[in-house]
C-alpha cells in the first residue's frame, strides 16, 4: 500500500529536502490564491464575475504562473523525496502534475491576456 513515515524520515536529509522543497511550493500557491482573492482564483475573470486585471505583488512578477508552479514544485518534490510510494499514488500525481502542465502551456500559448 506504499510506505508509512517513521521516525527514518525525520533524519533522512533527502527526505526533509523533499518536505522543505515540497512545502515551498504550496507556499507558493497559498500566496497567489491570497493576491489574486477566491474569485479570481477559481477561474472567476475567465468566467466573467470580475473584471479581468493584472495582478501585481509576490508572487505575480516573480514567479511566473504560480499556481501551478507551485504545485508542480511541491508534488514533484515529493514524488523525488518518497520514491517508495505507491504506485496508484505515483501515478495520481504524475498525471495531475501532466494536466497542470498542460494547463500552463495553454495558458502561456493560447491566453486571452
Amino acid at each position: 500500500v506504499g510506505s508509512v513515515p517513521t521516525t527514518e524520515t525525520l533524519t533522512d536529509p533527502y527526505k526533509i529536502a523533499g518536505i522543505i522543497s515540497s512545502l515551498c511550493g504550496f507556499a507558493i500557491t497559498m500566496l497567489a490564491t491570497v493576491r489574486l482573492g477566491w474569485v479570481r482564483t477559481y477561474f472567476g475573470s475567465e468566467l466573467g464575475f470580475v473584471k479581468p486585471e493584472w495582478i501585481y505583488g509576490f508572487p505575480y512578477g516573480y514567479v511566473p504562473h504560480p499556481m501551478i508552479v507551485g504545485q508542480l514544485i511541491a508534488f514533484g518534490s515529493i514524488l523525488a523525496a518518497f520514491p517508495s510510494m505507491s504506485l496508484v499514488c505515483q501515478a495520481l500525481i504524475g498525471t495531475h502534475m501532466t494536466f497542470y502542465t498542460i494547463h500552463m502551456l495553454q495558458e502561456i500559448y493560447l491566453g486571452s491576456y
